[in-house]
């Protein structure tokens, strides 16, 4: 008898780890998982998903839902304060893919609240001092983002460097924060950057000269910068038929 059972737990094994190799390297097998994922997701999440977004649109936050399964797929904040509780209810909306905090309460801390959004896209951050280079650990881990905005916030060139790890990044705005000529060597690595703002930093003609390696770059906003035409002249040869302005 216990030779018979080991034999049907070797089997069970055996055809447990044939689905999970069909799961991953089929492309039917990928979608299938990826749908079961999904479902586990929605069943875990989903009545706290709504709740949560009950009580953020109460707390004065825009919040838009996408058909046809009403999940949460934006959140917009303007001049609010939204507190720990807010940014936690944030964090629930597990599907999210849009957030943006223009003049808001969002500090360093509470953006841990968000890396569990693993569909976020983009992220915009506006007039938000209190949100530094050791906030930007949190960001870091939002692989997903396409598009990110740091403007009026106080990061600078440390931040960079973990900024230069989010490798889908297709639009960066770095407008009126902290950063300098040293920190820029951390975007290099950024392949898919198309858009880079610069408005009203103290970046020179010295720190675009060393934005190598964006082969994707087709524009870059430099208003208000250090950047003379001899810089605008150098990132042309670099990167012709590239939009400065």
């Amino acid at each position: 008898m216990g030779r018979a059972i080991r034999i049907v737990l070797l089997v069970l094994l055996l055809l447990i780890l044939a689905i999970v190799v069909w799961m991953r390297v089929t492309p039917e097998g990928r979608e299938l998982a990826g749908e079961l994922f999904q479902h586990w997701r929605q069943s875990r999440h989903g009545g706290t998903e709504q709740d949560a977004a009950e009580k953020l649109t109460a707390m004065g936050a825009l919040v838009v839902h996408s058909l046809p399964d009403q999940s949460v797929a934006s959140i917009n904040c303007t001049d609010k304060t939204l507190g720990d509780e807010g940014y936690r209810l944030i964090g629930e909306c597990y599907r999210l893919q849009v957030v943006n905090f223009n003049h808001c309460d969002v500090t360093d801390d509470r953006l841990r609240y968000l890396t569990g959004l693993s569909d976020l896209t983009s992220l915009v951050i506006i007039d938000t001092p209190a949100v530094t280079d050791a906030g930007i650990k949190h960001i870091a881990k939002l692989g997903g983002l396409v598009g990110l905005s740091l403007k009026g916030t106080e990061v600078g060139d440390a931040g960079l460097k973990q900024i230069g790890q989010l490798s889908e990044l297709g639009t960066l705005n770095l407008s009126n924060t902290r950063i300098t000529d040293a920190g820029l060597p951390a975007l290099t690595g950024l392949g898919k950057l198309q858009w880079l703002v610069l408005i009203g930093t103290e970046v020179t003609d010295d720190g675009v000269a060393n934005l190598k390696g964006l082969s994707s770059l087709r524009q870059i906003t430099l208003n208000k910068s250090k950047v003379t035409d001899k810089g605008k002249a150098q990132l042309m040869k670099m990167y012709p038929g590239l939009t400065i302005d």
